[in-house]
């Protein structure tokens, strides 16, 4: 029983037989690609996470710009069409497996950095690790100013303003639905769904052209903003 109530095991029966029936070395590779990528997708946002409320800047700028990297490369290959529906449980395998072992590799590697536990926060990450965000700023200015691209500078600014703003409505998001007020869930939903679905609409325009990386990993570089000081500054009791 203790094998048969481990959804892994299951999932990974039914990734075998589907390797098995398929014997195209071109599905193999999907099959081993998507697995890696999931399951970096999720440890990567685990490392982002907990860097989020530690110490180190240099360990926050590593983890955001990873988790920024894997997002990106996952949509460019489902935009390519080279997920078909048939990988949903190689997916659902890497993304359960990546959950599961996020949380001791950061720690593993917070130990081997000597990175502590941050104190009492009284500013959002935002302010906290300005360093790198000035140092993304800069490398996205140098993109506009000497890369060629077919994005006009405004279009950049505008994919990393839209990025930010879907980090801080989503936050502002979960404070929503811990309240009981549906104008302000709905407003919530409403900032987020926008912003979401117009960088989205940028990146599938522009056929995830690797131009578009750095304005979405400037936007999304702060992390998720601090709901503890979005809370207390903005929403009262929320």
């Amino acid at each position: 029983m203790r094998y048969v109530s481990n959804p892994l095991y299951l999932l990974g029966a039914i990734i075998l037989l589907q390797v098995g029936l398929n014997p195209d070395p071109t599905f193999w590779y999907g099959v081993l690609f998507l697995i890696f990528i999931a399951y970096v997708q999720n440890v990567s946002y685990s490392l982002q996470s907990r860097a989020g409320t530690r110490s180190s800047n240099a360990f926050h700028a590593f983890t955001a710009i990873l988790a920024s990297l894997v997002y990106f490369v996952t949509f460019r290959y489902l935009y390519q069409g080279q997920m078909p529906l048939m990988l949903l449980a190689t997916y659902i395998f890497a993304t359960v497996f990546g959950s599961l072992h996020g949380n001791i590799v950061s720690r593993r590697i917070e130990k081997y950095i000597g990175s502590q536990t941050e104190a009492p926060k009284n500013q959002p990450q935002l302010m906290r690790f300005w360093p790198s965000m000035i140092v993304l700023i800069i490398a996205l200015v140098l993109q506009v100013m000497f890369v060629s691209s077919v994005l006009s500078p405004w279009m950049i600014a505008g994919l990393a303003f839209l990025t930010l703003t879907d980090n801080f409505a989503f936050a502002v998001l979960r404070l929503a639905r811990s309240s009981d007020n549906y104008w302000f869930h709905g407003f919530a939903a409403l900032l987020q769904a926008g912003a979401k679905f117009l960088g989205l609409a940028i990146m599938f325009n522009y056929e995830m052209s690797w131009a578009l990386f750095l304005p979405t990993t400037t936007g999304g570089g702060d992390g998720k903003f601090d709901r503890t000081i979005l809370r207390k500054r903005y929403f009262g009791s929320y």
